[in-house]
């Protein structure tokens, strides 16, 4: 494989997510290569992947291109939410004096390996978060 690689994803993790039939000298197919593709997209590691396949009239050759870039690595996100009631007359109403509050941070592709460790803090009542609080922290090994 010509590859011309910059970023923190090891080399060898793509080279993993790549079906074997997917290299320089091997003769293509589309399944292979649906397959490559799907691999890539599992990996959940980048951004928008760009899949390119186009014929080399020069010598008779298809050339399969696979362009990638990372996803942000380092994320947190806050969210606020409010609860919805019964109210008068049976009319959904939205408890305003009752917010609650996601805290989600995680960190993905560790050491370019492709491991993630998410966590989250969910507080249902934002002013009494003795409560109801639930935590979930989430590592990815693959």
């Amino acid at each position: 494989m010509g590859n011309i690689c910059d970023g923190n994803t090891n080399i060898k993790i793509i080279q993993r997510a790549l079906a074997n039939e997917v290299a320089v000298g091997r003769v293509f197919t589309e399944r292979a290569y649906a397959q490559a593709r799907n691999n890539i997209l599992s990996l959940n590691i980048f951004s928008s992947p760009q899949f390119k396949v186009e014929p080399d009239d020069e010598n008779g050759s298809i050339t399969a291109e696979i362009l990638l870039q990372e996803k942000q690595r380092i994320w947190s996100d806050v969210k606020t939410d409010w609860n919805i009631y019964p109210g008068r007359f049976g009319i959904p109403t939205i408890d305003l004096l009752r917010p609650g509050a996601t805290i989600e941070c995680g960190h993905c592709n560790i050491k370019g390996l492709g491991r993630s460790l998410k966590g989250a803090m969910k507080v249902a009542y934002l002013f009494d978060p003795e409560d109801d609080i639930d935590f979930n922290f989430d590592y990815t090994h693959p």
